[in-house]
């Protein structure tokens, strides 16, 4: 699909990448692919691109991972393109795990075709300051697309989450759940959108989204939205923003937790709340584990081993 202007830093990457990967994938393939920043002596702009098709028929599972530091004041804008063909199935794990004081755009298009399954995980983690915008493209019928997505922000972290899910075919279907973690400083944005349009009828849509504040400067910002321009579709959204439930910490604290393990331990059973609906084992302990580094709960890493 052309770029929108939700995906506008896209167009940057068009404009000035000059390298990419471009793969085709056919039979059953599992690939991971690894984006490494490193600095170089002045600021620049580093354009990587992502070109990949998954022929009709063919299952894919990818993991694609960007990590390093570009130095300072340099700035990462990443494209990555996406084309599911007829019947066929993609498993898409993106982690951003950059330095700490790393400058993150990303901006992801994927386009499905009819009988087409999408499985994305987002994992947000790294950089000081990031803006991720995903536009997900039903075109065909009966296609589905399952997104997971989980953020954590912590010192003076801004990440920026903006995910579109079209609905242009019928009987098509979407699942949304996204958990962020705001710390210190820490902020979280996630705007989630849904359009279902005239002509796919019969589809059904739903959106979770739900933040935590674990900081007095903390701020979190969910916004869940819904277009619709039919009558026959099923739809639900909701947004919850709130601190760990002292309930639930004081009863962990009266079965002899310190404080610091019962706070991860309730983080982690609120992240996991999307991690664990990845249906790949080996990528649902991929994602754990990284989880892990960023929370670091002992009793969470003890209980997984």
């Amino acid at each position: 699909p052309e770029r929108t202007r939700h995906e506008r830093f896209g167009w940057l990457n068009d404009a000035f990448a000059t390298d990419l990967v471009r793969l085709h994938v056919t039979g059953q393939r599992r690939i991971e692919l690894l984006f490494i920043a490193t600095p170089v002596d002045a600021p620049q702009a580093q354009h990587p691109r992502l070109e990949l098709a998954v022929l009709p028929g063919a299952s894919l599972t990818l993991v694609e991972r960007h990590l390093g530091d570009a130095g300072g004041n340099s700035l990462i804008n990443v494209a990555a393109q996406l084309h599911v063909g007829r019947d066929a199935r993609c498993v898409h794990l993106r982690e951003q795990n950059l330095a700490a004081q790393a400058q993150f755009l990303d901006t992801l298009q994927t386009a499905l075709d009819a009988g087409a399954e999408y499985e994305l995980t987002q994992l947000v983690l790294g950089a000081r300051s990031a803006r991720s915008s995903q536009r997900i493209s039903l075109y065909g019928a009966g296609s589905a697309a399952r997104i997971h997505g989980v953020a954590v922000a912590q010192g003076h972290r801004t990440l920026d989450q903006s995910l579109l899910v079209d609905h242009v075919a019928p009987d098509s279907s979407s699942t949304q759940v996204l958990r962020g973690i705001a710390r210190d400083r820490g902020r979280v944005a996630w705007r989630s959108r849904a359009e279902v349009a005239a002509t796919a009828k019969r589809s059904a849509a739903e959106q979770s989204l739900k933040g935590l504040l674990a900081g007095h400067g903390a701020e979190i910002d969910l916004r869940p939205q819904l277009e619709i321009h039919t009558d026959e579709v099923r739809a639900s959204h909701g947004a919850t923003t709130g601190a760990l439930d002292e309930n639930m910490r004081f009863y962990l604290l009266s079965r002899g937790l310190d404080p610091e393990t019962a706070r991860g331990v309730l983080e982690w059973s609120f992240l996991a709340d999307a991690i664990s609906r990845i249906v790949d084992t080996q990528l649902r302990q991929l994602a754990e584990q990284q989880l892990l580094a960023a929370v670091g709960s002992t009793v969470a890493r003890e209980a997984l081993q």
